[in-house]
C-alpha cells in the first residue's frame, strides 16, 4: 500500500508513494466482509476471505483452513452459494461422472460480490429515502414547532417554556425518527460510494 524510497546519502526516506488502487481494493474487501459478517455471521466472512486470498478450493480444504467442522462448512458454503456470493463447479475425477468421485469446487469473485451488495445498498437507500419522505408528509402539522426551535435558538423562548407547548412530545419523537433515518441514509450513501465509485 505504501512505498518508501530511501535517500542513501542521508539514510532517510525521501519519498512516500501511496498505491491508491490497492488501498481502495482493501477498503472494499473490508466493507464486503463486514456486510457478510453482519448478515450471514463471521464464519461466512471467514470463508469469503479465504476464497478471495486462495482462489478455488474444495470443501475439505476450506474446512481445514478455516478450522471449522465439515458439517458447518458445508452448510455455510451452500448458504453463500444460494445468496449468490459463491461460484460452485463440479470437476469429475473419472470419466463415468460418478458423484462419489467428483470434486466440489468453490470460488468467489470480488467484482461479483461488490456488484451484488452495491445493488442491495442502492435498493435499501431508495427504501430509506421513501420512508423519510413518508415521515415528512405524514407529520406536516408538526412543522410549526420549527418556529419554536428558532425562538429557543435565538434566546427569545426558554427551553422550559417549549416543553410546555401542547404536542411537543410528538414533535420530539418525530425529530428523533428523522435523525435516525438521516444517520442510516448517510451510512448507506458512504457504503454505496465506496463500492461503486472507487
Amino acid at each position: 500500500l505504501v512505498h518508501l524510497a530511501k535517500d542513501d546519502a542521508k539514510d532517510k526516506a525521501s519519498e512516500v508513494t501511496f498505491n491508491w488502487e490497492n488501498i481502495a481494493k482493501d477498503l472494499k474487501v473490508k466493507c464486503v466482509l463486514n456486510i457478510v459478517a453482519k448478515r450471514l455471521q463471521k464464519k461466512s466472512a471467514r470463508i469469503i476471505r479465504l476464497l478471495l486470498d486462495k482462489g478455488t478450493l474444495e470443501e475439505k480444504q476450506i474446512a481445514e483452513l478455516t478450522m471449522m467442522p465439515r458439517t458447518d462448512t458445508r452448510k455455510k458454503l451452500y448458504e453463500l452459494f444460494r445468496s449468490g456470493l459463491l461460484l460452485w463447479e463440479e470437476a469429475p475425477r473419472r470419466s463415468d461422472f460418478n458423484p462419489a468421485h467428483t470434486w466440489q469446487l468453490f470460488s468467489c469473485k470480488l467484482e461479483n460480490i461488490i456488484k451484488f451488495y452495491s445493488e442491495e445498498c442502492c435498493k435499501a437507500l431508495l427504501n430509506m429515502r421513501m420512508r423519510y419522505r413518508l415521515v415528512l408528509d405524514y407529520n406536516k402539522e408538526l412543522d410549526r414547532f420549527t418556529a419554536y426551535e428558532d425562538e429557543v435558538a435565538n434566546g427569545t423562548l426558554a427551553q422550559d417554556e417549549m416543553t410546555k407547548v401542547p404536542g411537543v412530545d410528538k414533535y420530539y419523537k418525530y425529530r428523533l425518527a428523522l435523525d435516525k433515518l438521516d444517520s442510516s441514509i448517510l451510512k448507506l450513501d458512504q457504503t454505496c460510494l465506496l463500492l461503486t465509485h472507487f
